[in-house]
């Protein structure tokens, strides 16, 4: 029986390094460079977790996959190699994590499930060391950037992440599911609150939009509940009206280009989507249906940049390549749909529908598509970035549809 314990302890830690190290480890690459490091240990340990995920493969004398995840998984990665061979390393990357990803939840879901759980509340408790260090100490004790006080002067909280925005996309699934357990009388208010915390200390436009459409969500897929609904609404007006200069003012921006040209606003998150509104007015419809190739974006959108009103924005920055020799970064949500163009990127979409395990009402499914939804529209990071990864083939629960046999002994 102790043996049988202690090979399971061991089991779960491989599990926790093989998803979370990529994930933790693409989070640290500033902390690294800040401090000097060397950013091969990263890569290194990376690389790591990856042969040791092929490793726990083997040790299993039987493992089931979904057929679907599988066509998604080579159908994403194979189209966006032929836009660009050349990045046949990122790819590689990219579809090994996929596919180990994809492994464990099916095979152990429960497990990546407790531990994601687990690593959330981690962050929570580090947000409140670094939020209480601050205030004894003038400085965060765990994060490495410098402490940024917001208008409403309270510190930004990021924690282990390079940027507050990743953290929100991390934690949100965790906070959709607390809530879930609230509004069916299984959890707490108090945990939602606890989990609410680390989102609403990153002091950002993107957590303000969340908190509107978080309460907006359930209010539609949840029948009854009349004052725990209420309760809800209001925490997130009132956390979203803590934002309302920051959250409004970017607003503006989108639409009333003309402010692009004046001081001090050019540092905007808005300027994204501003431009996305230029490119999607402007390009054809050939690009919307085919797309132009995944990794041929950044530079093929840059011909449908040509709003007058915004050309002296673009001349200081995009069209600068003394400034930036990257291309137009866009967003998720852009870079996917004319990646791909919409006859694939439906087919990509409906392979992961139809991997589910159960229906998408109301569960961690609706919440990993939530999510989703929301860091594809403020990222530009897609398909190469491990935590989007770990969410649509680890946390997105699929049946295993294939069963297939090892010549190994099995370990688990």
């Amino acid at each position: 029986m102790m043996k049988l314990n202690i090979r399971q302890k061991t089991y779960n830690l491989f599990v926790i390094i093989i998803w979370f190290t990529p994930i933790l480890g693409t989070a640290s690459y500033s902390r690294f460079y800040h401090y000097g490091l060397d950013i091969n240990l990263i890569k290194i340990l990376i690389i790591f977790s990856i042969f040791l995920g092929g490793l726990l493969v083997l040790t299993r004398k039987k493992i089931a996959l979904n057929s679907y995840t599988l066509s998604a998984i080579l159908l994403i990665y194979g189209l966006a190699l032929m836009s660009d061979p050349l990045e046949y390393s990122e790819i590689f990357f990219a579809i090994s994590y996929a596919l180990l990803i994809h492994f464990l939840s099916v095979n152990n879901y429960q497990i990546i499930l407790k531990q994601y759980l687990w690593t959330c509340k981690l962050i929570v408790l580090i947000a409140f060391i670094d939020f209480i260090s601050f205030y004894i100490l003038g400085d965060h004790l765990i994060a490495w950037r410098e402490p940024v006080i917001t208008s409403i002067g309270i510190p930004r909280l990021q924690t282990i992440f390079d940027e507050p925005s990743h953290q929100v996309f991390y934690l949100l699934p965790a906070l959709m599911l607390q809530i879930q357990l609230f509004l069916i009388n299984r959890g707490k208010l108090s945990t939602v609150l606890v989990y609410l915390f680390p989102l609403v200390m990153t002091a950002s436009a993107t957590i303000a939009i969340v908190l509107i459409f978080i309460a907006i969500f359930f209010i539609i897929t949840v029948k009854g509940r009349l004052l725990e609904k209420i309760i809800i609404v209001l925490i997130s007006l009132l956390f979203a009206y803590l934002f309302f200069d920051t959250f409004f003012f970017k607003i503006y921006l989108i639409f009333y280009p003309e402010l692009w040209n004046n001081p001090g606003v050019t540092s905007s998150s808005s300027s994204t989507y501003r431009m996305i509104l230029d490119v999607m007015n402007s390009a054809s419809m050939m690009d919307y249906m085919f797309g132009v190739g995944f990794y041929n974006t950044e530079f093929e959108l840059l011909k449908y940049l040509d709003d007058e009103s915004m050309m002296p924005y673009y001349n200081k920055t995009i069209f600068d390549t003394t400034l930036n020799d990257a291309g137009f970064g866009a967003n998720g949500m852009v870079k996917l749909l004319f990646g791909y163009g919409t006859i694939f990127l439906s087919l990509i979409i409906l392979l992961i529908y139809k991997s589910k395990i159960y229906s998408l009402g109301f569960g961690i499914n609706s919440f990993i598509i939530f999510s989703m939804f929301f860091m594809f529209l403020k990222l530009p990071h897609t398909i190469s970035l491990p935590l989007a990864i770990f969410f649509i083939f680890g946390l997105y629960q699929a049946k295993g549809n294939i069963k297939i046999k090892l010549n190994m002994k099995e370990n688990s």
